[in-house]
């Protein structure tokens, strides 16, 4: 895979994956939702892993800032009030 520098920061939008880019310091990101066709393999993927094991979800909630470690909700979220 190539990789190229650009100069200052732009946001454009690439037609072959339906994905928005954005540049920034001469990186290019791709933002998706997880909604979007492309990420159905993904996302069923996970659901799959979540619903084999629970861990593999609170694990996600807890690097999303949603849960604690200790299985509570993050105040950001309604918890510990």
């Amino acid at each position: 895979m190539a990789q190229h520098k650009i100069k200052g920061d732009k946001t454009f939008f690439v037609d072959a994956v339906g994905a928005r880019a954005v540049v920034r310091d001469g990186r290019v990101t791709f933002n998706l939702r997880l909604s979007d066709p492309e990420m159905k393999p993904q996302m069923d993927e996970l659901k799959h892993q979540i619903q084999q094991d629970p861990a593999v979800g609170r694990a996600l909630l807890v690097k999303a800032g949603i849960l604690t470690k200790g299985g509570h909700l993050t105040r950001k979220f309604a918890g510990n009030r």
